[in-house]
């Protein structure tokens, strides 16, 4: 038996200058060994004469199969958010630097989730996620919509979420026309489950409000005791000014 390191040293050694083997390779490798430059292991020949044309990786090859690939049921193409950058969609393949990575798969109308895993030179590591669409109420609500209140909401009683001033996605220098995701972490701590939609409003820095939503339809949910973030997911028409703060909305 013969490995891949030992393959990728014999091609290095006597290949071509691609690092291929060619059908020439067993006779130089042959006159190496006999000149004492290399040592021949019967299997080594074996490769030689039987694997022409065996190349050694390179790091672009590396490259193009380092990262990861998080599937979701159903292919529901949720977006992988690590440290507030969206790196892309599930169910496609991420090229990644090797090492350690936290990411949050998110997709609006689902509850978000933390994946782990660490990447290593070359390979591809794999992550199965399952997202839960996000629950809502049975009756309907004909009510006119209130005006969010800012940060803090209480509801249902015994919920309570307050900000850990934690935040991901888009930046106050990205934000532009087009699709923005702004992610808040709260921590509920009251003693039920909070449920309620998320949206944001940015003001200028004279405090003029430039672009408001109080989001999708779909609720968002964090259970008692609970730390986890709530995303806005934003489609900015135009903006008239310069944004200089973003302000969460939620709302029951």
């Amino acid at each position: 038996m013969i490995y891949d390191s030992r393959k990728k040293d014999l091609a290095m050694a006597v290949g071509n200058d691609g690092g291929c083997i060619t059908a020439e390779s067993w006779m130089k490798a042959s006159w190496m060994d006999l000149n004492k430059e290399l040592t021949l292991y019967p299997d080594d020949i074996k490769f030689l004469r039987n694997e022409i044309g065996y190349c050694t990786t390179t790091e672009e090859d590396e490259l193009a199969t380092q990262g990861v690939l998080i599937s979701t049921p159903g292919a529901i193409k949720a977006i992988v958010i690590e440290n507030g950058e969206i790196l892309g969609e599930t169910d496609t393949f991420i090229q990644l630097g090797t090492g350690p990575h936290t990411v949050t798969v998110a997709k609006d109308g689902y509850v978000s989730q933390d994946a782990s895993f660490v990447v290593y030179a070359g390979k591809t590591a794999s992550r199965y996620v399952i997202l839960k669409a996000v629950e809502t109420e049975d009756e309907e609500e004909e009510e006119e919509e209130e005006e969010p209140e800012e940060i803090e909401v209480t509801t249902p009683i015994g919920a309570l979420i307050k900000p850990t001033m934690n935040t991901k996605g888009t930046t106050i220098d990205e934000i532009a026309v087009g699709e923005n995701v702004f992610g808040f972490e709260f921590k509920n701590v009251g003693d039920k489950t909070w449920y309620g939609r998320v949206g944001v409003k940015i003001y200028d820095e004279d405090d003029v409000v430039l672009f408001e939503t109080l989001g999708s339809e779909s609720r968002q949910n964090i259970k008692a005791g609970e730390i986890k973030y709530l995303w806005a997911y934003v489609e900015i028409e135009s903006l008239a000014g310069t944004p200089d703060k973003v302000t969460v909305l939620l709302t029951s």
